[in-house]
């Protein structure tokens, strides 16, 4: 178990009533109890809701760690910036199946083919997180 701890980095929340835990720390200890038993699959309904931007990237790090451990995620969510980033397959759902494929298929896919899916006009905006900016 303390080595779950340590991997998810929570290990000084052992003694924390879980009320007491930010958004992000609870789904960590969530994520700890699952990992506990090993498993194979690790499914995720909305596993971000409620958490901070910081601890978001954060927490799909973490994913990404497990991912490359070996550990199949299942993930549902509406973020699909995530998904393109991330995933490795990708089915989109909205009452029934509108696409199933992989990242690549699914980055392929332009504004209408996603507002198909979504029920309503969808356009791509580019945040670019990761560049210099406003210096």
């Amino acid at each position: 178990m303390i080595k779950v701890l340590e991997r998810l980095n929570i290990s000084d929340l052992i003694h924390k009533n879980i009320a007491e835990l930010s958004g992000g720390q609870q789904q960590r200890v969530m994520i700890a109890r699952a990992l506990i038993s090993e498993p194979a699959v690790l499914v995720l309904d909305e596993p971000t809701n409620g958490i901070d931007a910081k601890h978001v990237s954060e927490f799909y790090n973490t994913l990404d760690q497990l991912k490359q451990e070996g550990i199949t995620i299942i993930l549902v969510t509406h973020d699909i910036g995530v998904v393109a980033d991330t995933a490795t397959e990708v089915a989109c759902l909205n009452k029934h199946l509108h696409f199933h494929g992989t990242t690549d298929e699914f980055k392929s896919l332009d504004e209408v083919e996603i507002s198909k899916i979504y029920g309503h006009p969808v356009r791509f905006v580019d945040h670019q997180h990761n560049r210099e900016c406003c210096n």
